[in-house]
């Protein structure tokens, strides 16, 4: 893990995929807590950790942060949640962002059939041109690196 987040190449950060009850969660708050922004990434606006996990256990990653961490390590834990219309601007500053699977989805214009359709006739380029206007507040946070996609 502390080699995909240190990594000059993408894609970055970590995946740990250990079985039920062998502490990845522990594990992951020891890179985070092991691994802070450095000036870089902070004078780039890269502060944040992005945890996607099943809605069922983001209260849990929230009490693990509190039990493992003291409070300044970071202050600004965020349980994201499209339906609260919360500003690009208040993810970025956060220190660590929970969410869920289905949030990051219903966040990002996925072609249905029909778009499919018009993707055939005009090109990805051109579908993609106004279908990033849909993209949600979550899709329009700094990223720190170049992609034509985003």
């Amino acid at each position: 893990m502390v080699s995909r987040e240190l990594s000059l190449q993408a894609p970055y950060g970590g995946l740990l995929a250990d079985g039920m009850g062998l502490g990845k969660t522990v594990q992951t708050i020891a890179c985070m807590v092991g691994n802070p922004p450095t000036t870089d990434d902070i004078q780039r606006g890269i502060t944040a950790t992005l945890i996607v996990a099943p809605s069922s256990i983001i209260s849990q990653w929230i009490e693990e942060l509190t039990l493992h961490t003291e409070p300044k390590t970071f202050p600004k834990v965020l349980h994201y949640k499209s339906s609260m219309k919360i500003p690009a601007s208040v993810l970025s500053d956060c220190d660590v962002v929970l969410t869920s699977y289905t949030e990051v989805m219903r966040q990002f214009p996925f072609p249905d059939k029909k778009a499919r359709e018009l993707i055939m006739q005009i090109g990805r380029d051109a579908w993609w041109k106004d279908a990033k206007e849909e993209l949600g507040q979550f899709f329009k946070t700094h990223r720190g690196h170049q992609n034509p996609y985003y």
